[in-house]
């Protein structure tokens, strides 16, 4: 008797997933996570501040150097057009050296411009705020009389 080899694959699967199910047990009350004292929360809350003011400091910063970059790349491609807008070609040999140099003069001034703003390194993350603490269930209790 041929079974096929997808009958047999199938069996196998089935045998294999009866054999290895586990008996788990979950806890009947589940055991609560240390929640963080409101105490905690504040010190934590005031360090969140602190390194919030330093990162838009930095992140100013960041941005200001991209915009120089950028600046420093629209100037580039105005000097490039500007140099072929000065001379008067009258041949078409003439006109496609000059859209050549446009272009290259183009793609220099864009990797400079890239090469530039990854030397910078990644841009600032912001930081986390931190958890707020769980509110027991004896502090609720009081607000609901």
């Amino acid at each position: 008797m041929r079974f096929s080899k997808h009958i047999v694959f199938a069996a196998l699967l089935a045998a294999a997933s009866i054999g290895s199910t586990s008996h788990s047990y979950a806890d009947v009350q589940p055991s609560p996570t240390p929640a963080a004292s409101m105490a905690e929360y504040k010190i934590a809350l005031e360090r969140y501040k602190a390194e919030l003011k330093l990162f838009k400091a930095i992140e100013r910063e960041y941005k200001e150097k991209c915009q120089h970059i950028n600046e420093q790349f629209k100037d580039a491609i105005e000097k490039a057009l500007g140099k072929a807008r000065a001379g008067s070609s009258r041949s078409q040999s003439q006109k496609l050296d000059e859209v050549k140099a446009k272009r290259s003069a183009g793609l220099s001034a864009a990797i400079a411009r890239d090469e530039a703003i990854r030397a910078l390194g990644d841009p600032p993350k912001p930081p986390t705020p931190p958890a707020k603490p769980i509110r027991s269930e004896k502090s609720s209790n009081k607000v609901n009389r």
